[in-house]
């Protein structure tokens, strides 16, 4: 049995191993691309079905890429990338070498427990960015072990893209003390661990990013418990967003549900609906929260005309504000509705 089981974590450490010298290897631009992910979940299984009307996710259908895979591996990989944050191992990916790209280098840390109204890159400020020389790198295995480890944990680790001409990067393989902290947060983690770090992010988040980023992984961790924390997730929340500015711009926890719909969250999503604006005290967002609540119960069994009804009253009373229920109207409207 105990040579079993050392076989066993043999071959995983061998597999999770095998896919970060892949995704080392990975030619430059794709590796630019998914490591300036931010925060947003690369391995997500899901997209939006059509990209000018995002209000559907389907299981996505691009190739995955080796990093994706190496994401995937989820709990199983955290040992072996803490262990490699140090490797100063070359990839094909250089930056600040680009005139027209500014490149800053920085040190800052996304705790496993966080501080509230913080961010990790508070450092990066405007004066920072004016007096920060242009930084030249090559992107090591540490660098990638360290954006992979982030990718897993729901923390943003490894380079940051501010916009098309900017790259911010806090590389693992240069800092010390980053390496000590993601050792000490993450090194002896167990599968219990990581499944109450995500499920905090998304019950007591810091900012939606997080929140919604938070339950992309969990559902792809623990796929059988996904449903059960999006329940405990509505009866918490009723759909708000969390406080904070968000530091990207996730789908809304409301729109993840579909990838868990059943009876229970229908039920619990058309009371939502049934709130008043007062009960919930987040007056202008909450339109936004019941349209997204619509935009789930529409394809669930027997709920499009409910909608339907709901969003032509809300247009009849004039609480329409933003138009949001007059493009429901618009979009699935058409079907005549029985009374």
């Amino acid at each position: 049995m105990i040579l079993a089981l050392s076989l066993l974590l043999s071959a995983r450490l061998s597999q999770v191993s095998d896919l970060l010298d892949a995704a080392v290897a990975t030619p430059a631009p794709e590796l630019a691309k998914e490591m300036s992910a931010k925060g947003r979940f690369v391995a997500d299984g899901y997209e939006f079905a059509d990209e000018f009307q995002a209000d559907t996710l389907v299981r996505r259908k691009t190739v995955s890429t080796s990093i994706d895979m190496l994401i995937s591996r989820g709990y199983d990989a955290i040992p072996y990338l803490v262990s490699q944050l140090s490797s100063k191992e070359e990839s094909r990916l250089k930056i600040g070498e680009t005139p027209d790209v500014i490149s800053v280098a920085y040190e800052a840390y996304d705790p496993k427990f966080r501080q509230p109204d913080t961010e990790a890159w508070a450092v990066v400020t405007n004066e920072f960015l004016l007096k920060a020389p242009q930084f030249k790198h090559t992107i090591t295995r540490g660098d990638v072990a360290f954006f992979a480890l982030g990718q897993i944990t729901n923390r943003w680790y490894g380079i940051l893209g501010g916009n098309p001409s900017l790259m911010l990067l806090c590389s693992a393989s240069d800092h010390p003390a980053v390496q000590k902290s993601a050792t000490d947060d993450w090194n002896s983690v167990r599968s219990e661990d990581l499944k109450l770090s995500l499920r905090n992010d998304v019950i007591k988040p810091d900012s939606e990013a997080r929140q919604v980023f938070g339950f992309e992984r969990f559902r792809t961790f623990f796929p059988s418990e996904a449903a059960e924390l999006a329940m405990d997730c509505l009866r918490t929340s009723y759909g708000r967003r969390p406080r904070g500015e968000p530091s990207a711009s996730p789908r809304s926890i409301i729109l993840e549900l579909q990838t868990v719909a059943n009876p229970a969250l229908d039920q619990e999503c058309q009371r939502i609906l049934l709130r008043t604006d007062k009960q919930n005290g987040y007056l202008e967002e909450y339109d936004t929260t019941k349209y997204e609540v619509l935009l789930y119960l529409r394809s669930r069994p027997d709920f499009l005309p409910i909608c339907i009804n709901y969003a032509q009253e809300m247009i009849k009373k004039k609480s329409d504000k933003y138009g949001l229920y007059k493009r429901f109207i618009e979009n699935y409207g058409k079907r005549k509705i029985i009374r």
